[in-house]
């Protein structure tokens, strides 16, 4: 089911930034817009996320439902732009290690100090950043750490909702593959979504077929929506945090967007 004609998402009330690639941290971040809420990505100047570089069709079931905007965020004026978006967020994904700077004012007691409710989840294969998924399985080690991370960060942003104090969640894969191996799930089994297939219309590739949500709730719904084209919501994004359309084509001049 999907929500163009029915009650808003579940989790409509929620605006999250996704700063991560790959698999993993966007993983968390589909679950949160497929189930309503709206979610921006957040992606390098003409690059990208790497597996959009790639042309890898992951990329098209990963983010769907998402806003794409461009945003070099390690220079100055792309730290501003994002602290701005920040201020409206409810949540921020990213992988480790991040690339948010303590000097540029991203570091993340600064962004708690600036934003007491945010709640920033990072995701990574382990604690330490020098070690890989491969370690773990590989790409089925990412999905199911992105699942655990959907639910570590609802975990933190319902208790944000409550005491208005956000908090850094860690979501390690290795952690993720722990628990399952606890619960009696095989570690290496695949955990690529096995749901009814959707086709949608796409403006330039004709039909797209993506799957399901890996869960359904009785009174809320999933959406069935486009990966967007890279800073394809660039303007419209920027334009609500009242960043003008002169000061957005110096950003795009200067390669920042």
């Amino acid at each position: 089911m999907t929500d163009d004609t029915g009650p808003e998402g579940a989790l409509s009330a929620l605006t999250i930034l996704d700063l991560s690639e790959g698999i993993a941290g966007p993983c968390a971040a589909k679950l949160f817009a497929d189930y309503g809420a709206r979610v921006i990505k957040v992606e390098r100047p003409a690059r990208g996320d790497r597996l959009r570089s790639e042309n890898d069709a992951r990329f098209q079931y990963l983010n769907t439902n998402k806003e794409s905007i461009t945003l070099d965020y390690e220079t100055v004026p792309g730290a501003l732009v994002l602290s701005r978006l920040i201020e409206d967020a409810d949540g921020l994904i990213e992988d480790g290690p991040t690339r948010r700077s303590d000097v540029l004012g991203l570091g993340a007691s600064s962004l708690l100090d600036h934003v007491p409710r945010l709640v920033i989840c990072r995701v990574s294969a382990f604690a330490d950043p020098s070690r890989s998924y491969e370690e773990l399985g590989g790409v089925a080690a990412e999905y199911r750490t992105g699942l655990h991370a959907f639910a570590a960060a609802l975990a933190a942003l319902w208790h944000a909702s409550q005491s208005e104090h956000g908090q850094v969640v860690e979501v390690t894969g290795v952690a993720a593959l722990a628990s399952a191996t606890v619960t009696g799930a095989p570690p290496g089994e695949s955990v690529e979504p096995i749901r009814d297939m959707v086709e949608l219309p796409h403006p330039t590739n004709g039909t797209v077929v993506t799957q399901r949500g890996p869960f359904e709730l009785s009174e809320t719904l999933w959406r069935a929506g486009l990966t967007p084209a890279l800073g394809q919501h660039t303007d419209e994004v920027l334009g609500e945090i009242e960043v003008d359309a002169t000061a957005i084509e110096a950003l795009r001049r200067e390669g920042v967007v």
